[in-house]
């Protein structure tokens, strides 16, 4: 998250780059300064979100009042569009800012040893973008991975599977049979 720096009353304030709109109380309509400070934003900046299309009370009266309903869904979509939605076998490139695919001879699977839900175990999904050649990764079930990618393609392709979780101490390192 990238942090911002104003200078107010003397001192610098330190702001996140995301909104917290879940602090602003639908049932609650705020004046232009109460809803920076509830979600601790400029004035100017409130002023700004007026002109791109934040609904007002009343545009004629003054100083402006600002429903808190109106106000949590405008920011909420606001952030909406920002997002990116990834299909299951996409990432997110960092540089080129868009989802891309990986180089599928570059698709590296490694088990990180932590549980998510329904006892899934977690995989790490690292490659390198098709456009940039920028390192990508992702985190993914085990029965997600299995299901794109059929265990015998991946052996087939040469894509690697590595477990950190440590390997059992009763094997067979010469490959003889007793």
């Amino acid at each position: 998250m990238e942090l911002c720096l104003w200078f107010h009353d003397g001192f610098f304030n330190v702001m996140a780059k995301k909104v917290k709109y879940h602090l602003i109380k639908s049932g609650r309509s705020y004046t232009v300064s109460e809803l920076g400070r509830t979600v601790n934003r400029h004035v100017r900046t409130v002023q700004e979100w007026i002109k791109k299309g934040m609904p007002v009370i009343d545009c004629n009266s003054k100083p402006y009042l600002i429903s808190g309903y109106d106000a949590k869904l405008y920011l909420k979509q606001r952030a909406d569009l920002k997002k990116t939605k990834l299909k299951d076998d996409e990432f997110y490139c960092l540089k080129c800012r868009k989802s891309r695919k990986s180089l599928s001879k570059k698709l590296k699977f490694e088990l990180t040893g932590k549980l998510i839900g329904n006892g899934q175990k977690q995989i790490k999904i690292s490659g390198l973008c098709s456009k940039c050649f920028t390192p990508l990764q992702r985190f993914s079930s085990e029965k997600n991975i299995i299901k794109l990618y059929n265990p015998a393609i991946i052996k087939e392709k040469g894509l690697i599977l590595i477990d950190k979780e440590l390997s059992s101490l009763n094997t067979d390192i010469k490959g003889e049979k007793s």
